[in-house]
């Protein structure tokens, strides 16, 4: 026992054991340590003649806990009038701030010497245990809480979801998971010290309208999840559509308005806590593959296409490793002499038994940027074709290549090409690079690049599918390609209908303008000896499609190019 109980009496030894002995007990929270704190001091108030005893808490502002604290607690009180001065003593927090524990006297000269040191052990005691149990929430608030933002954490969500689960409430809920969308652009115009108020206001934004029971958590960066009731589902999903979050230091004044990427989905028939998160990651994906701002709900047939796409994803690697994509090529030929000049290289995937075309995997490897990895390994099948062909003594002759507009995120896409190309040791008009007439070329500057310097390397450029996107005519315009492949949309089909007269008069002087601006015209996906008249009539240079022929394997093209369409 400390020094300072030496000389304390037998009979009081009871009394003090009973403090020592509740205020040790277990507690999990701030309210039991209370109530044990309070018994404790009750027991050897009497003995000490304690009329009063007070627990104040101070604590600054952090982003543990971010309006800090002011309190002050009565751990006992006789009720009765006090004017001596009381027993006080501080302890520092390791958040800042302190604990004050207070006690009165009921003599008029307060306390003894010999109760003043048992009522410092009192207090040193009645602060270790308050201290502990505040780490102990501290480092469960730590645990459960995203401390940037002051959302939960997923680990905490899904604890929560399996509780809601074990009482049968899971039902009364709906799950959203969203991404902030653009947030990129608040580090553009603040610093990312700046970036993380905005980002804590926007989250402190969305819990002033959670009501109890509901709950959002970040998944990092600008994901979050929430738990929110079946009946304010939408009204949640109309704010994260449009909020609108000001910043404002003093300095720096700003206004945000922010959309969401948002998937949802009710929790009917969910079993276990991760099926929860299941649901919204899928309804989020594809919400993301439509494009950014847009929000679907989580299905059944939403699942099964993610399973397909991740079954192409996941299969991609061994699949191109393992040689399982096949280069087939599609003859270009001459209107007017039925020649043979060139091939468009298509791939076919040889999977499971049986043959995909572009359309079932493209798209998903697009979205993922896998198709850079495929698009450079048709290039470089492309150039083993054509060196053996050349070392075989046949003539060569120009093969356009299908590069995705993700390539327009790509560092070194021209050294890439020219070094492949290279490698094979190929003039490099022997290869031509189709670009995709998108939206997503609106940034002429970028794509003049790229076409600059693939044609200052000598490699011909082509723009896709014109007519299909909104920047056609501002392609031709600012992009010097050397030829417009003419989708097959645009080309009138042969028996009559409304509008074909328009289509006629737009097709004749599309292919009119193109050429006065020194451009080759091919239309691609021609079917019909009609079709194929047509486009001799107004001018078209070349075509490609069933008219002559389908994409063919490299084999059965070489055949083809013997003997030809005359």
């Amino acid at each position: 026992m400390n020094k300072k109980l030496v000389g304390i009496k037998m009979n009081f030894d009871n009394d003090l054991m009973l403090f020592f002995r509740t205020i040790y007990e277990d507690s999990e929270n701030m309210g039991e340590c209370s109530a044990k704190v309070k018994s404790a001091v009750a027991a050897v108030a009497d003995k000490l003649n304690i009329v009063r005893a007070e627990l104040a808490v101070k604590m600054p502002a952090t982003k543990l806990c971010e309006d800090g604290a002011d309190m002050l607690m009565v751990l006992y009180d006789r009720e009765k009038d006090v004017e001596n001065e009381p027993f006080e003593a501080s302890f520092p927090l390791f958040e800042g701030g302190f604990i004050t524990v207070t006690f009165y006297s009921g003599n008029s000269n307060g306390f003894d010497n010999e109760q003043r040191n048992i009522v410092e052990i009192i207090a040193n005691t009645v602060f270790i245990q308050f201290n502990r149990v505040v780490m102990q929430e501290l480092v469960t608030h730590v645990i459960k809480t995203d401390i940037e933002t002051g959302a939960a954490t997923l680990d905490a969500l899904i604890n929560y979801a399996g509780m809601l689960i074990a009482q049968n409430r899971i039902e009364d809920f709906s799950i959203i998971f969203f991404n902030i969308h653009n947030f990129k652009y608040v580090n553009k115009v603040l610093n990312y010290e700046q970036g993380d108020v905005v980002l804590r206001n926007y989250t402190k934004t969305i819990y002033r309208n959670l009501s109890d029971g509901e709950m959002i958590a970040r998944l990092g960066g600008d994901n979050f999840v929430m738990l929110v009731k079946n009946e304010s589902l939408r009204e949640y999903i109309d704010m994260l559509s449009f909020m609108n979050i000001r910043y404002n230091d003093g300095k720096v004044s700003k206004d945000f308005i922010f959309s969401a990427t948002i998937g949802y989905s009710s929790t009917v028939g969910i079993r276990y806590p991760r099926e929860v998160m299941a649901r919204a990651s899928i309804a989020y994906a594809a919400a993301r593959r439509v494009g950014a701002g847009h929000v679907m709900e989580y299905s059944e047939n939403i699942k099964q296409e993610l399973m397909k796409i991740q079954g192409v994803l996941s299969n991609f690697m061994a699949g191109l490793m393992a040689g399982e994509f096949e280069v087939y090529y599609q003859p270009k030929v001459r209107i007017e002499t039925k020649e043979i000049f060139g091939a468009e290289a298509l791939v076919r995937w040889h999977r499971k038994g049986r043959l995909s075309a572009p359309v079932e995997f493209v798209p998903f490897l697009t979205n993922d940027g896998s198709i850079i990895k495929l698009d450079y390994y048709v290039l470089e099948e492309v150039c083993k074709w054509l060196r053996k062909r050349i070392d075989m003594g046949f003539e060569p002759l120009r093969i356009s290549v299908n590069f995705s507009r993700k390539h327009l995120e790509e560092k070194n896409m021209i050294g890439n090409i020219v070094a492949l190309i290279d490698k094979y040791e190929l003039d490099h008009q022997l290869i031509e690079i189709e670009l995709t007439e998108s939206e997503d070329y609106q940034n002429f500057e970028l794509i003049t690049e790229i076409v600059n310097g693939l044609r200052a390397n000598g490699i011909v450029t082509s723009m896709d599918d014109f007519g299909t996107g909104f920047s056609s005519l501002n392609m031709i315009k600012n992009v010097d390609l050397q030829v417009i492949k003419i989708d097959k949309s645009f080309i009138p089909l042969e028996k009559d209908y409304e509008g074909k007269d328009k289509d006629l008069i737009m097709f004749y002087y599309i292919i009119k303008m193109v050429k006065k601006l020194g451009k080759e015209t091919i239309a691609e996906g021609v079917e019909t000896e009609q079709q194929l008249d047509y486009l001799r009539e107004v001018g078209c240079d070349a075509v490609q499609g069933f008219v002559f022929d389908k994409p063919l394997p490299a084999a059965e093209f070489e055949k083809r190019l013997a003997c030809g369409y005359n």
